[in-house]
């Protein structure tokens, strides 16, 4: 029969289809190698769910249909463009006549694509539904998705009947190793590493070294998906595929232990990461931390759920720095709220270091009877375990409390506990820290001459025990204190020096925090110019971050600023984007900003009228945060006046861009600017692009060229 065919096909120019090879892959492979050397005019187009890998094949991944991504925002008109959405509409608009797809149910459309990963059986069939249910009825329903999504057409395969049918189909062409491994990857959410893999798929008869053999032929089998993202190659199942996963798992009896090895799996990188999280590489691994959050939530859910409490308080301390700089402040304290509330025993120690991670959430929400029960009760833990360094560290943290909720007499009591706690210990580092706290507690007060002593000695001990950070923390103390006394020249200073140090450390968060606080004083100076420069460096450093309690601070002194220069209604999207970010992470505004705020939105209300100020304030909430951040980095331009007085011409650049822009000219690479100026190098990398935008050029020659050209040239702002 081959030879024949083969003999039949020999002088032909024709392009072979076969279709939906993988039962039969490796006779098919057999079949078209043979003809393909005895036809040497012949192509061959195959679909199969696996690669027939023979001599000259091209490979062509056939992707899910196109949905849109969870955080965009997107119209009736965008979402046809997705042709997961379009499938769906007009399966939909076929069941029921008038069925169209708009602004109100855009939204939960596409939800329920993103839902069903764009794959066009699941589409098709949860299109069938709308006969009998709206669209958010049957979102709602795809938990249990293989019970809803049956009832394809009759004259189709069973396999393509129903979602489950189409699974079954390609996982009863696994072998029982493939199956083991694709059941055991259901236990990871939004995805994993390889060595993730490795450590949770191995195990019960299964080596280490067989998950990737195994992890490749599941690529091969389309049922896994090898995709790159933030520059790291990541696995993942589509979702319709991970519940079933998730449910032959729970049926061979293996979901206990393989969800205990993912748990453990990433507790252990949780706290391997913390220490690093204070370092100069802590971006990176804040990163790294945001894109396993799916696996960290999970991870929680499986130890707070099945009893696991020492697991769970281990690995919500070890996250707690990880909420905190990213804004996941409610969230992480229910996590550790659960785990606390656990009716298991764990450790002591373990309870204290969950109790103050939980202390410090609350504090930063501005919780602080909540705190205080907590830190209460790490010292009672503490008093326990006769841990004398980490009852002086509970004591200090109750007196920032106090100091916190007004309570000063309290305070004082708690601070002095702790200080004489600290110097019986000869605990230098945590006298020196104690007195910083009594400095701010003093400083709160009005009594600047005792907040001076203490800050003073403070810095002595920090300096004596070469305390990097301890020293920057203490000077961006004291030009707080100099700021409070109106000497703002010396606060500026102070701030400039603490932030050097921050810089040497790494600390971006901390370096941002320094040059808002530097842009709060020009603003209040009427430097205005100068504040919205700062206040945006900080913008870039905090958005780096992810830092949305400083995302906030930027957006509402950048629009304070730049309201305060004429353009009020920029300012007024600025402050309420700023509002937003604080309602939607619980992140609150200290009492004395509070006032302030509601001064400039009074008077920018009656700047603009009611109505044009509503508008602009609502435009502001509905802006996505990186489009805000967007509009609050282009500078304000400067007024015609400060122009002319200036006696040059006026760049486009901020002060900082036209230093990296001078470095572009010298040929430094972004990295050596980064080490130049003391930046990160993701930030030159945000200022070169800023620089290219404004310039509206597209290459470093370029902007070589017109540093040349300008001469002496002004910053568009200082």
């Amino acid at each position: 029969m081959l030879a024949t065919l083969s003999e039949a096909l020999h002088t032909c120019h024709l392009l072979l289809v076969l279709d939906s090879c993988e039962h039969l892959v490796g006779p098919c492979a057999e079949l078209a190698e043979r003809l393909l050397r005895a036809c040497v005019h012949l192509r061959i187009l195959v679909t199969s769910l696996e690669p027939l890998r023979i001599a000259g094949e091209s490979i062509w991944a056939v992707p899910a249909l196109s949905v849109p991504a969870p955080a965009r925002h997107t119209s009736a008109e965008e979402l046809v463009n997705y042709d997961g959405v379009r499938l769906f509409v007009e399966r939909a608009g076929a069941m029921r006549l008038g069925f169209t797809l708009t602004d109100r149910n855009a939204p939960i459309i596409a939800q329920l694509c993103r839902q069903l990963d764009g794959l066009p059986l699941a589409l098709e069939l949860a299109a069938a539904w709308v006969k009998t249910l709206n669209p958010e009825q049957i979102a709602a329903r795809l938990e249990d998705r293989f019970r809803l999504l049956t009832g394809g057409s009759r004259t189709a395969m069973l396999r393509h009947q129903t979602l489950r049918g189409a699974i079954e189909w390609s996982y009863s062409l696994l072998t029982v190793d493939e199956q083991t491994v694709f059941d055991r990857l259901s236990v990871f959410a939004g995805g994993c590493r390889l060595d993730a893999i490795e450590a949770v798929c191995a195990g019960d008869g299964l080596g280490e070294e067989d998950t990737l053999p195994l992890l490749d032929r599941l690529i091969d089998t389309s049922l896994v998906v090898a995709e790159d993202r933030h520059g790291e190659r990541r696995y993942r199942l589509l979702e319709s595929l991970r519940l079933y996963g998730r449910e032959r798992l729970v049926t061979s009896g293996e979901a206990e232990s393989t969800s205990r090895r993912h748990a453990e799996h990433f507790l252990a990188l949780a706290e391997a990461v913390e220490p690093a999280l204070w370092g100069s590489d802590a971006v990176a691994w804040l990163d790294r931390l945001e894109i396993e959050h799916d696996n960290l939530r999970a991870a929680l859910r499986w130890a707070t759920g099945h009893g696991e409490v020492e697991i769970a308080l281990r690995l919500g301390a070890a996250l707690s720095r990880f909420w905190q700089v990213h804004a996941h402040l409610s969230e992480g304290l229910k996590w550790l709220e659960s785990a606390l509330a656990g009716t298991t025993a764990a450790s002591t120690a373990t309870r204290a270091r969950a109790l103050d991670a939980a202390g410090r959430l609350a504090r930063d929400r501005a919780g602080y009877d909540q705190a205080w029960a907590l830190y209460e009760e790490s010292l009672g833990l503490r008093l326990e375990l006769e841990d004398s360094r980490g009852t002086a560290l509970a004591l200090n943290n109750l007196g920032i409390v106090a100091q916190l909720q007004g309570d000063y007499d309290r305070a004082i009591a708690v601070h002095q506990e702790s200080l004489v706690l600290f110097r019986a210990l000869g605990d230098e580092r945590g006298v020196a820290l104690s007195l910083l706290t009594m400095g701010t507690m003093a400083q709160l007060q009005g009594d600047h001459a005792r907040a001076t002593a203490h800050y003073d000695e403070s810095l002595v001990l920090f300096r004596t025990l070469g305390d990097t950070r301890g020293i920057a923390a203490v000077l961006s103390s004291l030009g707080t204190l100099a700021s409070s006394r109106g000497d703002f020249v010396a606060a500026d200073e102070l701030y400039v020096e603490s932030a050097v140090l921050f810089r040497e450390l790494g600390d971006s968060r901390d370096v941002a925090a320094c040059l808002s606080n530097q842009a709060g004083i020009a603003r209040d100076r009427g430097d205005l110019g100068r504040a919205t420069t700062l206040a945006q460096e900080s913008l870039v450093l905090f958005h780096e971050l992810a830092d949305h309690r400083g995302i906030a601070v930027c957006l509402e002194l950048i629009g304070s600023a730049v309201a305060a220069q004429g353009q009020t209604e920029r300012g007024t999207r600025l402050l309420a984007a700023g509002e937003t970010v604080r309602e939607t992470t619980g992140v609150n505004r200290p009492a004395a900003r509070g006032a302030e705020q509601e001064r400039t939105v009074a008077a920018l209300r009656s700047i603009l009228g009611a109505d044009d100020f509503a508008r602009s304030w609502e435009a502001g909430q509905r802006v996505p945060i990186d489009e805000i951040v967007a509009e609050a980095l282009i500078p304000a331009a400067p007024a015609a006046a400060e122009r002319s007085a200036r006696g040059t011409r006026s760049s486009p650049l901020t002060r900082r861009e036209g230093e990296v822009a001078a470095l572009i000219a010298q040929g430094l690479t972004n990295r050596q600017i980064g080490e130049a100026l003391f930046i990160a190098e993701r930030t030159a990398d945000t200022h070169v692009e800023h620089i290219l935008a404004k310039l509206g050029i597209g290459s470093r020659t370029q902007v070589a060229a017109w540093v040349v050209e300008q001469g002496d040239l002004a910053p568009g702002s200082p």
